[in-house]
């Protein structure tokens, strides 16, 4: 949607002329006064798609399977990166590449796996 220079000095004009409450309370005013007073410039703009609405997800799929399947094989990943991690730690390359960086990195990776393996699963009170 643009507005044009007009109607976005009009909303100035409106927003300078009230000076009660200038950098708080005016400027939403004069916006919402606006809006009101052209409507039906407002409504012409309104997609096709509003009001949108809403798929129902099927969980129990083939998909969600093999989603949760990848998820649970990065998360063993994750675990045998982070104990190989945790047994070389005071190697060089790893003490130069900051271990509390890295263990940080995997918490993150492991974070996304978890979220992943709830994101295919039927959501309930608890994973919510």
């Amino acid at each position: 949607m643009k507005f044009s220079d007009l109607q976005i000095e009009s909303m100035f004009r409106n927003w300078y002329r009230r000076n009660i409450d200038r950098w708080n309370y005016d400027p939403r005013d004069s916006v919402c006064a606006w809006a009101a007073e052209n409507l039906s410039l407002l409504q012409r703009n309104i997609p096709d798609s509003h009001p949108r609405s809403i798929a129902v997800q099927k969980f129990g799929r083939a998909s969600s399977y093999a989603a949760m399947a990848v998820a649970i094989i990065a998360m063993f990943s994750v675990g045998a990166v982070l104990a190989f991690t945790w047994k070389n730690r005071s190697e060089n390359v790893f003490v130069y590449a900051q271990p509390n960086f890295l263990f940080m990195l995997l918490f993150g990776l492991a974070l996304v796996c978890i979220g992943a393996i709830l994101f295919s699963t039927k959501p309930s009170i608890g994973s919510c």
